[in-house]
């Protein structure tokens, strides 16, 4: 719970059941493109400690790491900042590869 001059918020239970998996930006894995453009982060995450929670599974990090990659070869492929890729073609590179993509 976070303490507000006037308000206590509760920012989420921790003890929650996944039916689903989480749905995770594309920008989450990009720096700014001021600090660096040819670098993904499929780890390094800024988070709340209830959003770690949901992403602290293997298999979460595995999926952040098959994006990352994914973006950095297409990045390559059309010789663009990382933060130019487009988004509909690492959703069409995930689906084409079977990746669990909500």
């Amino acid at each position: 719970m976070l303490l507000h001059p006037t308000t206590l918020v509760s920012e989420g239970q921790l003890n929650t059941s996944f039916t689903t998996p989480p749905q995770l930006p594309l920008e989450m894995i990009l720096p700014r493109t001021q600090d660096v453009t040819n670098l993904t982060v499929g780890i390094c995450l800024s988070t709340t400690h209830v959003a770690l929670a949901g992403l602290r599974y293997e298999l979460i990090f595995a999926q952040l790491g098959e994006a990352s990659a994914v973006v950095a070869a297409l990045a390559i492929k059309n010789n663009v900042p990382v933060q130019n890729v487009l988004y509909s073609d690492v959703l069409a590179r995930l689906n084409n590869v079977g990746a669990l993509v909500t």
